[in-house]
């Protein structure tokens, strides 16, 4: 953990977004980031660094993070990422779509689908696919069963995870639904960071997808998607959080 591979942009300053939910909880983001350090993270176009890679057991990122990169940095981003899979390091990915992040849906389209086929444990959101790709659901789930992942968990807002990948043995589990919905932002944050502390912490399939759900659940009903108290959460995904390295 820490902050060590944090680095610092002397001429550029973090981004900023607005939030506005509406009565039903759903959201809509303005941004402000254009020249925010995040954009630099790895580098100019013609000075990639990856540096702050080297030695991860795993790594997670999202869509956003390749949005908010040049297409230059973006592809070598990916490139990189495929180099250290095959050399043992786990890739996380979350599709996590936002259009106006993008230069264009083809942009996005070819840079998620680059990102899922050297993906090894992928966080979809239902969502993101088919406002991304188009079709129905079961088209997404051929498509995301085909790109090789180890591990595939399909989240799916209110009716909960399902796992694709491996495909699930019996029948499916079923969730309680979040009882009180106010804001849904970072709920999906929520469930991939529990799910991974749990599941790399040696917690069983079902365990992790319980938790993950439970967290996400008390997120979308908590303002700001910053929960007051997370004593709980952070008991009950301690061992998980050990295991992270």
């Amino acid at each position: 953990m820490g902050c060590d591979r944090v680095r610092r942009d002397p001429a550029r300053g973090p981004g900023l977004y607005a939030i506005e939910t509406d009565e039903a909880g759903e959201r809509s983001f303005a941004y402000w980031r254009d020249a925010s350090a995040a954009r630099r993270m790895f580098g100019a176009d013609d000075a990639p660094d990856f540096s702050a890679l080297d030695g991860a057991s795993h790594v997670f990122l999202s869509a956003i993070t390749l949005a908010i990169l040049s297409p230059a940095i973006r592809a070598a981003l990916i490139d990189r990422l495929q180099e250290m899979r095959a050399k043992g390091v786990t890739i996380c990915f979350d599709s996590n779509y936002r259009p106006r992040l993008w230069e264009s849906v083809g942009a996005a389209r070819e840079a998620v689908a680059r990102a899922w086929s050297i993906t090894d444990i992928g966080f979809p959101s239902i969502d993101d696919e088919t406002a991304l790709f188009g079709g129905t659901e079961a088209d997404a789930l051929r498509r995301l069963r085909g790109y090789g992942m180890s591990l595939c968990v399909l989240k799916r807002g209110a009716e909960g995870p399902r796992l694709l990948v491996p495909r699930q043995s019996g029948p499916e589990p079923v969730f309680d639904r979040a009882a009180h919905v106010i804001d849904t932002t970072g709920a999906g944050d929520a469930f991939d960071g529990t799910f991974l502390a749990a599941w790399l912490g040696w917690r069983g399939m079902s365990e992790a997808l319980r938790l993950a759900h439970e967290v996400a659940s008390s997120v979308v009903a908590t303002p700001g998607a910053i929960l007051p108290d997370m004593a709980k959460a952070e008991d009950e995904a301690e061992g998980g959080l050990r295991g992270v390295g």
